[in-house]
């Protein structure tokens, strides 16, 4: 997800609206096009151009639920 707010300015947003279009055809283009072919590491690198963390997922997790729980 970072990688495609990152290539999509302002999809935060747009999600928030409903409108999904951008984003699906991010994940078509870098990830579903190609989930197929490639491995589940050489995938993450291609599609974000780094190594899959868990910095990023642990900070979606902050996002999304810390507010919520005081965090």
């Amino acid at each position: 997800m970072a990688a495609a707010e990152r290539q999509l300015p302002g999809l935060d947003a747009r999600i928030a609206r409903g409108e999904f279009g951008d984003l699906l055809d991010w994940l078509r283009r870098h990830v579903h096009g190609v989930g197929r072919v490639l491995e589940s590491e050489p995938l993450v690198e291609q599609a974000t151009g780094g190594p899959a963390s868990e910095r990023f997922f642990l900070d979606n997790l902050r996002r999304r639920y810390g507010p919520a729980h005081g965090l």
